[in-house]
């Protein structure tokens, strides 16, 4: 991810140590949504960045703005805060991956460089201390102010080499003599068409870069080039020409990308070439890890309002970190960012990314709210409209409690995307576009998604005879006898008299397949039948209120998909 340079605010000094990163895995440390506050600054002069383990991050040595910077560190294990690289040279460009800090180091004439600028990449070991000189050059011109990046075994930086700046790559496993991976084109000559480096992005081998050219005299036109290759390759991959891009990351195989005049969040797999839109947002903030992208959102609409969203990859959903946050980085399974406070204070946050997930517990409320009711049992809220669909069509025993909070997914029926939240035995789905009818909050297929799942096609199943009682034509098959009164005896409310026929099937769907004797998660062999968005299991040995249990297969989607659970009833 691209960092600001520069630096802001009035003083260096650090102000205040408040508490490290709990990093153990107690259900005390585990059990509320709360980051890890790591420190209080006077100003950061990037925003910090983390390898799991360590956070690093960069601070003003002086009042004026136009000052040097000097960078430090924190263990995330025990809170301890040390500098890695302070004046009076001026430090910046920074990254860190397990445990290994790079940085570059920038000074002039005036303190003792004998040309305009002296420009030093350093590299520091955190464990052991060691400390190693990558590259030093000096010259006339001001060096490359960042595109320095580090991925296990691999350093990828910026120098210039003659009249170009070059594209270095170095093995700090072997630190073998660096290779030049591209020479970035310039025109400095030519005072009509500048054409500068831009953004470096860095993951294992894969390796994301952007050259911008702008073109004059005013209005000037500005395109960007966007590549991509992995280190050793003869030839880039172009990914986008024209937009200008002005922040980019690797996570695997796939480049995330912010395109500053469409304001678009793009995901491109290189595998195959394919090209999503994934968000939107003004701001220039973007970082990714593995499954995960983040980004400081500017963008009101659909429940996001200003601060830290996330995205999963893998599940297309999209969730709100929290609503102040900016200049995210995400390595390690953990998120830094940087918190604006007041009087040009600013906060270190860290958290573990499985904690800022839909899926993990929220802490327990100060004061009550209507429009809000907690569920200490799996530490969610029900929430307005949500909470009254919850309480009016069955609540715990036909939903189960909230697993999750709300949160944007793609349904993968429709490929629309709406804001759901997932339940032990369900999934909400809300659709504005049915405001005012009884259609506006709909179910998941859940049914169906759970036989997906384990790869069973319901449409290849055996089909009861149409002499079968309680048969359903609209798929072929019958409810069981132990099921069907179950069935129809429940539904959501659309002010029918009694339990209609339309009201279950809202509730259940068809049936999709014929009663079948299953094994569940618990171990018991019993008798189950699958509807489009249940699963109904027989228990003959429990008192006659709870014969039929419905399975919970939120639970069990939210498992499969990876995010973090908990328990309930």
């Amino acid at each position: 991810m691209t960092m600001l340079t520069g630096a802001r605010g009035r003083s260096a000094a650090m102000v205040l140590v408040l508490l490290s990163v709990l990093m153990t895995t107690g259900s005390q440390a585990r059990a509320t949504h709360e980051p890890a506050l790591v420190t209080t600054v006077s100003t950061v002069g990037a925003g910090p960045r983390t390898d799991g383990t360590w956070v690093v991050w960069s601070q003003a040595q002086e009042s004026d703005i136009h000052s040097g910077s000097d960078i430090y560190a924190a263990n995330l294990a025990d809170g301890t805060l040390f500098p890695i690289a302070t004046g009076p040279a001026s430090q910046g460009s920074y990254d860190i991956d397990d445990g290994i800090v790079i940085w570059s180091e920038l000074s002039t004439w005036a303190s003792g460089c004998p040309e305009n600028y002296c420009h030093v990449v350093r590299m520091r070991n955190l464990a052991t201390g060691e400390e190693t000189t990558l590259t030093e050059t000096s010259g006339p011109e001001f060096p490359p102010e960042s595109g320095h990046v580090i991925s296990a075994s691999w350093v990828v930086y910026k120098q210039w080499i003659g009249n170009h700046i070059s594209l270095m790559a170095r093995n700090i496993s072997t630190l073998d003599q660096p290779m030049t991976l591209t020479v970035l084109p310039d025109n400095h000559e030519d005072v009509l068409r500048t054409i500068e480096s831009g953004h470096v992005a860095l993951d294992g081998e894969r390796l994301a870069w952007t050259v911008t050219t702008r073109v004059g005299p005013i209005p000037t036109v500005t395109t960007t080039m966007l590549y991509t290759m992995m280190i050793g390759d003869d030839e880039p991959v172009i990914i986008s020409s024209g937009p200008i891009v002005n922040a980019v990351d690797v996570t695997g195989d796939t480049v995330v990308y912010h395109e500053l005049r469409s304001e678009r969040v793009i995901a491109y797999e290189v595998p195959t070439g394919e090209t999503s839109i994934i968000g939107a947002t003004k701001s220039p903030w973007l970082t990714a890890d593995g499954r995960y992208v983040f980004w400081t959102s500017t963008d009101i609409s659909n429940h996001s309002p200003d601060g830290l969203i996330g995205y999963d990859l893998r599940t297309d959903s999209s969730f709100r970190v929290r609503g102040d946050g900016w200049a995210s980085h995400a390595n390690g399974d953990m998120l830094a960012w940087g918190l604006a406070v007041i009087d040009g204070v600013e906060q270190i946050h860290v958290s573990r990314i499985a904690d800022v997930l839909p899926s993990a517990r929220r802490s327990v409320p100060d004061a009550t709210d209507p429009d809000r009711t907690f569920t200490p049992e799996t530490g969610h809220f029900l929430s307005w409209g949500f909470q009254d669909y919850w309480e009016v069509n069955g609540e715990l025993p036909v939903f189960g409690y909230p697993l999750t909070e709300e949160f944007r997914e793609r349904n993968p029926d429709t490929s629309t995307t709406h804001t759901v939240q997932y339940f032990e035995r369900q999934r909400y789905e809300y659709h504005p576009e049915n405001a005012g009818t009884p259609y506006d909050i709909l179910f998941g297929r859940l049914g169906v998604q759970i036989l997906e799942q384990q790869g069973r096609d319901w449409t290849d199943f055996e089909r009861a005879g149409p002499g079968v009682p309680h048969f359903m034509p609209e798929t072929g098959h019958a409810i069981a006898e132990q099921f069907f009164s179950y069935w129809s005896s429940h539904g959501l409310e659309f002010d029918d008299e009694g339990i209609s026929f339309r009201e279950s099937l809202a509730l259940f769907g068809y049936p999709i397949s014929e009663p079948m004797m299953e094994t569940n998660a618990d171990g018991d062999t019993i008798l189950t039948q699958y509807f489009e968005r249940a699963v109904f299991e027989h228990h003959p040995d429990n008192p006659a209120a709870y014969q039929v249990l419905l399975r919970r297969v939120g639970a069990e989607l939210l498992a499969e998909r990876g995010w973090a659970q908990v328990s309930g009833s």
